[in-house]
């Protein structure tokens, strides 16, 4: 079993669905705005270190738990339930882990 916890001051709260198009000569271009571009370079600097040494193969199982800073609105402990939602969160921070080579 690999385990690990990474602790970031600010998680970012932008998504893989921010990317944007914008059309060149007629053809799509996608490109990531600067606050996707900052938020998939935070994760990719604090998930570096715990890149493992051999790939992992196979089936794996993936637990995350986000840690909000509550801020005075909601008690310590209680559910998010504001933008975005878990399932973009998740997207973002897949993406990278997968270029990273976990």
């Amino acid at each position: 079993m690999y385990r690990f916890f990474v602790p970031m001051k600010k998680i970012p709260r932008t998504t893989h669905q921010q990317k944007q198009v914008h059309v060149v000569h007629g053809k799509p271009i996608f490109y990531e705005p600067n606050d996707l571009k900052l938020a998939r370079q935070k994760f990719m600097a604090n998930l570096a270190r715990y890149i493992p040494d051999e790939k992992i193969t196979g089936k794996i199982r993936l637990m995350i738990k986000w840690c909000f800073d509550s801020k005075g609105k909601y008690p310590d402990g209680t559910f998010k339930d504001t933008k975005p939602d878990l399932d973009n969160s998740v997207k973002l921070l897949q993406d990278c882990m997968t270029s990273l080579g976990f």
